[in-house]
């Protein structure tokens, strides 16, 4: 896959929702390897990011605080993390 600005805002658009792939995780990792040297601070940002957008929908299967607006209700667990 070819680094382009289009395709990196297509994947980093994913991340913003609550379904992440492991595959998205991959491909995310390739762009970056790709990436002209002259972005590539920028984009490590977008991929660290990411990566912890990931491990906390992982952790809580979504992003706990938009719970109450999602009419889901929020665990113990959940309720600590946001403070």
């Amino acid at each position: 896959m070819k680094f382009t600005f289009r395709k990196a805002k297509e994947i980093l658009s994913f991340w913003f929702g609550e379904d992440i792939s492991y595959d998205e995780e991959i491909v995310l990792k390739e762009l970056h390897r790709q990436v002209p040297q002259e972005l590539r601070k920028v984009y490590q940002v977008f991929l660290e990011y990411a990566i912890k957008y990931k491990v906390i929908i992982d952790r809580f299967a979504g992003f706990s605080h938009r719970n109450e607006i999602l009419g889901r209700k929020s665990t113990t667990e959940e309720l600590e993390f946001l403070k």
